[in-house]
């Protein structure tokens, strides 16, 4: 079973078809710009490449794999935005506790905002500074332990 957040990719059946997908690979490894980064420089006063080995890889998986290269970034795209709204929800449910006056420590959850009540205070993207009162610190602090993305959330 795979790891969550881990992507895995079908059975790929190297040996199909008289091992096509091995002679695809071998093509594409001595292609001159592809065998420059992989195996070295066939000429001592060639330059090398500014191409890391990973993305000559990833180059070559989508010629012999288009399919299954689409899916993976399908996955992953899928996964980043879910990651994504989680981030943006739970931001949201613990900044609310900053917005209510005389709000104290204590969970989101149990908040019951009423209608016409305002912040005294304000904390910019930087977070709590020598001005912000201390009920306002600490409700920062406990939402920190809690959350500990929300300072760097809080600054976007």
């Amino acid at each position: 079973m795979a790891k969550k957040g881990k992507i895995t990719l079908p059975n790929i059946a190297w040996d199909a078809d008289d091992h096509a997908l091995i002679w695809k690979l071998i093509d594409e490894i001595i292609k001159p710009a592809n065998y420059k980064v992989l195996c070295g420089k066939l000429d001592k006063a060639e330059n090398t490449s500014k191409e890391t080995k990973a993305s000559v890889f990833r180059r070559i998986g989508s010629v012999l794999l288009p399919t299954s290269i689409a899916l993976m970034v399908q996955q992953l795209e899928i996964e980043l935005k879910g990651n994504m709204k989680w981030l943006a929800k739970t931001y949201k449910h613990h900044a609310k506790r900053l917005l209510i006056t005389g709000e104290g420590i204590t969970d989101a959850d149990e908040l019951e905002a009423g209608g016409d009540e305002v912040c005294n205070f304000f904390i910019d993207a930087a977070g709590p500074d020598g001005h912000t009162p201390e009920a306002a610190k600490n409700i920062w602090d406990d939402i920190k332990s809690q959350f500990p993305f929300f300072p760097e959330l809080h600054r976007i």
